[in-house]
């Protein structure tokens, strides 16, 4: 029997996306793309250009899904853009951890970035704030070591 093989596309179903994305018109951009993911949902090029089309529109917590499906069908460009719009997304969480670590506030800054890492759970920067966090206002140590352990895990991928 013959080995299963990837599914090729032709590079030609992107360029209405091209086109409209060109002009402009994100919207109708948006339409091309939802109709190709319609068609094959692992197309994971045009899951890219959906994230590229949200972000640009300012959907950033649709880009991050549409990033991270294109992502996970390995599309080389996904996990840059993925963490790119995720940094952005978690600016507020960030904004106020580090207010209230200034204030020597660990509670507050503990709780600031853990949201930050249900928001952008593969990011590493977050998660390694809230184990800083955590250890400064004197964490119980088997959470402690969950979010390391979390952290190595991530640190390998």
């Amino acid at each position: 029997a013959a080995a299963p093989t990837e599914k090729i596309f032709d590079p030609r179903r992107l360029a209405p996306i091209e086109s409209k994305m060109a002009a402009g018109d994100s919207d109708g951009a948006k339409k091309e793309a939802d109709a190709l993911i319609e068609k094959d949902p692992k197309d994971a090029k045009a899951w890219f250009y959906l994230g590229r089309i949200n972000e640009k529109k300012g959907n950033l917590d649709e880009a991050s899904v549409a990033y991270r499906m294109a992502f996970n069908l390995k599309d080389p460009e996904a996990k840059d853009a993925m963490n790119q719009v995720d940094l952005s997304r978690i600016q507020p969480f960030k904004t106020e951890a580090e207010k209230q670590e200034a204030a020597g506030n660990w509670v507050g800054a503990a709780s600031s970035w853990k949201e930050a890492t249900t928001v952008a759970p593969h990011l590493l920067m977050p998660l390694k704030k809230l184990i800083e966090s955590m250890k400064k206002m004197g964490a119980d140590s088997k959470d402690i070591s969950k979010a390391m352990k979390k952290l190595s895990e991530l640190e390998k991928e």
